[in-house]
Parts: structure tokens; sequence; C-alpha cells
């Protein structure tokens, strides 16, 4: 570097106006021994800027590039050289602002006071944005503006706005004139995470979308490969149609995206797994595989494969212990705030008999006077509708749970035993109570259940209550109860064909 150019760098740092003036257009024009960089070329002169400098604001709105211009957010110097009469300024504002739907009526204005067109153009010529960048192309030098480069710095500032009609303008105007549509993946990309949200139409070309988001599938992108995963099942992505996605359905692309997905962390892709595989009539149908997706989606907490994993395992229980499994993944979904599991459960609530609450207190309270434990049974049977042969028998340091009770058989009702489960506040508050008061053990034995018994009859026989106001009808010895499998299923049929398809 000769001596001069060192001399010129050394004043530009030390902010000398006309230093800083000449070292910036040696990098933007790339000459003198300096090589081009407008990045560094308006670091330089930023001071000038600053200080509204007319020529810096129109030396930059001269020699700039208008995609560098976009990239580095400096509207403002071109709206401030238009002042001063800059027609590059005002041509190149203009083509920034048309790039923007609410601005785009006022950039046609400001392309045609350029006079750097062939002709006057009126807002409805570039209603099509890939006429837009043809004529972009077609007619201005690649110094003043790159069109695919300024439709896709268009792109980027419509997706941080969260604009998705300017995002699809933009990207169709960039792949008219990009030889390259791979340069358009990460934006392709961002725009139909974008659209999967709103209710407005993503609006491109379905090859285009789907050759992007292969290409970004490729690189690793594992949104790209749970939308395009979805897209090739058949299975909306959000608010987005398949066939806005992708061409055609091909299941086993499907199936490896999709798994790709869910490896990766998309917890919602194993459910969409789960759809694929459970269908016997599909190509990628494996009920056993099918299973395997449902369990793994319940365990990453969606919600709905929750729900269907917790139905499916009460219906087929044959034992109390995986009706239990059942009941837990049910509970899950209905914590997560899901409807349809709190109507499941409330199939396995027996029917209560009124009691005013106030009577109901005064019961509990009287006998809690005499025996605190007859007391607490007392409460949680008329809080879970147990019986009162489940009242007095239940072992406390056994039989409560996280999500409610379980309520073993016995030789003299309902053998094959049930699940009471929490499903309201109360009921919550309740059982929190119990097991506070039960400190996770109880003695438990025959004679213990029979005392019980005893005390309970002569409390509710002093208080003139009948057994049948306050506890559920006894189930009896049948082992047909509907507490799960195949007689809970048959009795929740429509409830659960209309939940579960």
């Amino acid at each position: 570097m000769r001596r001069e150019d060192i001399l010129l760098r050394e004043a530009a740092r030390r902010g000398e106006p006309g230093a800083c003036l000449e070292m910036a257009n040696r990098l933007f024009a790339g000459k003198n021994g300096f090589s081009r960089n407008f990045k560094l070329g308006l670091a330089y002169i930023q001071q000038e800027l600053d200080r509204q400098s007319s020529a810096a604001i129109l030396l930059v709105a001269d020699m700039v590039p208008l995609e560098v211009l976009m990239a580095q957010q400096t509207k403002d110097t071109l709206v401030a050289a238009t002042r001063f009469g800059s027609t590059a300024a005002m041509l190149k504002l203009g083509v920034w602002q048309t790039l923007c739907g609410r601005h785009r009526r006022e950039g046609i204005d400001w392309i045609n006071r350029s006079a750097r067109l062939d002709r006057e153009y009126k807002p409805q010529d570039f209603d099509d944005p890939r006429e837009f960048a043809l004529q972009l192309k077609a007619q201005l030098h690649p110094d003043i503006l790159d069109a695919g480069e300024v439709c896709l710095a268009g792109t980027r500032e419509a997706l941080k706005e969260q604009d998705a009609r300017d995002v699809g303008y933009c990207i169709r105007a960039a792949a008219q004139v990009m030889e390259h549509p791979g340069q358009l993946a990460q934006a392709v990309s961002a725009a139909v995470r974008l659209a999967a949200t709103t209710i407005i139409p993503l609006g491109l070309p379905a090859e285009l979308v789907e050759t992007c988001l292969a290409s970004r599938s490729e690189h690793g992108e594992v949104e790209a490969q749970y939308g395009l995963g979805c897209a090739f099942a058949g299975i909306p992505y959000g608010h987005l149609l398949p066939q806005e996605l992708a061409t055609r359905t091909n299941l086993r692309r499907a199936a490896a995206l999709l798994l790709r997905a869910a490896d990766a962390g998309k917890a919602e892709a194993w459910l969409n797994l789960y759809e694929i595989a459970s269908d016997p009539k599909s190509a990628a149908g494996n009920q056993e595989a099918a299973r395997f997706f449902l369990e793994k989606a319940a365990k990453c907490g969606v919600v709905l494969a929750q729900r269907k994993l917790g139905a499916l395992l009460l219906g087929e229980a044959t034992s109390l212990e995986r009706a239990e499994a059942g009941v837990h993944w049910l509970n899950a979904a209905a914590e997560g705030g899901d409807g349809a599991a709190r109507e499941l459960l409330e199939t396995l609530v027996l029917p209560l008999p009124t009691l005013p609450a106030g009577v109901e207190t005064t019961i509990v309270e009287k006998v809690r006077a005499v025996d605190a434990e007859l007391a607490a049974r007392l409460a949680l049977a008329r809080a879970f509708h147990l019986t009162r042969r489940e009242a007095l028998n239940f072992n406390a340091r056994r039989d409560i749970r996280p999500w409610g009770v379980l309520i073993p058989g016995t030789a003299k009702e309902n053998p094959k035993g049930r699940l009471a489960p929490a499903i309201h506040e109360p009921m919550k508050a309740e059982l929190q109570r119990a097991a506070s008061f039960f400190n996770g053990s109880s003695s438990f034995d025959n004679i213990f259940a029979l005392h019980k018994g005893r005390t309970q009859r002569e409390m509710f026989k002093a208080l003139s209550i009948s057994e049948s106001m306050f506890f559920p009808a006894e189930i009896g010895r049948s082992w047909s109860h509907y507490g799960f499998g195949r007689h809970w299923a048959a009795k929740a049929a429509p409830l659960l064909k209309e939940l579960l398809e």
C-alpha cells in the first residue's frame, strides 16, 4: 500500500471529513489500490452521515447498491438524498417501497420521478411480482441493484415484520430472476413457518416450496423436515394444506422425514408417525410401530397422544395395573388442558347421591370428633364417589395415587377393582388432604375395617342418616363392571368414537 493511502486511512480513522469521504468513495468504487467493500465504506462515512453531510448522503445514495442499503437499514439516508434531488436515491427508495404492499403506490411514484426506467408505470403494472422483478433485471445495472438480491432482502424485511403477504410477493419476485432457487431455500422455509401460523395463503408454487424445504431438510433444519413430512403424508401443516407444500403424497418419504424430525426433538412428529402407521390400508402401515410412535409422543408431552394412548390402554386393559397406566395418561392429558380426556375420566366416576354441602360437612365433622381417620375416609368417599365398602377397605399406603385412588377388588364387591380419578379441583384438594393425613401409611386389617364399619353405622344412626343418602350404590360381585377393559369401552363407545377418530 502506498504511503499516501496509509495516511488517508489514518486521517479517516481520526474522523477528518474529507478523508472519510475519500476513503468511502474508494471503497465503494474499488479503485486506487482498495478492493470494493461497501460495508467498510459505510463504516468510514457513518460519522458524516450522522452529521447530515449532503456530500456523504449523496455519495451513499449514488454508489451503494440497493441490496447493501437494505441490509444496513439505511432508508433514512435515501429519503434525505431525495431531498437533494438524487434520482438514484428516488429509484432505490421506490424499489424498496414497492416491495412493501403498504407503500407500493408511493414506491412506484418515486420510481416514476426518478425517470430511470423506460416509461412511467401504474401501481397495477407491478401487481405481479414476477413482472416487477423482470423489469428491474432488464433495465437496471447491477451497480444500482441486483434484482434477485434486492427481492431476497425484501423477503427478510417482510419476515421481520411478520407480513405474510409481502413475504410471498418478494419470494415470487426473487424466484423469477434468481438463477439458483436453492438460494431462496432459507427464506421459503421461514415463509412457510410464518404462513402456517396465519390464515393468509402462502401463495407460492408447490414445486418451489417442495424444492426449498427438501434443501433445508438435507441441511438438518427440523421444522423443514416436519413441514415437508406432513405434506408428503397428506397432513396439514398448521394452516397450510398439503398441496401448498408438495406436489404429491409419498408416505415412505413422509415417514423418513417425520422420523428425522421426531428424533431431533419435534414431539408432534411422533403423533403424525402414529397416524401414518396405524392405518392398515397405508403402504407404511405397521401396528406395532404405531403403538411405539404413540407412546413416544405421549412421553414427549403431546396432549392428544396422551389422550389416545390412555383411552387405548384403558379399553384394552385386562388387569387393574394396565388400567392404571391408561388413567395415568388420560390424567396427564387432562392436566394439559384437554377437555376430551377429562370427559373420558368422568365415565369412571360412580353416580353420587345428592346431599346438601352443609349436611355433608356436619356429618364429617361430627364423625371427626369421634374418629379422625374414619372422617377422612368419609370425606374421601364423598369426593371420589366411593361405595361404603370401598371407603372402609382402601389402604392409603397402597391405594392413593397422584391422579386419584386405585381401588382393588374384593370377593364381596367388584372383584376386578376400579379406578377413581381426581377430575375436579375439589377432588384434587381432598386427595391432597387425605394423603397428608394418612402420611403414606395406614394400618389396615379385617378387624380394623369391621371396627370402622361399626363406628360409622352407629354415627349414622345417631345422626339419622341413611347410608344410601351418603354413599353410591354398591357395585356387587359382578365381573362385568365398567371400570375398565371391554366393558368400559362398550359403555364409553359413543364418546370414544367422537373423541378419538
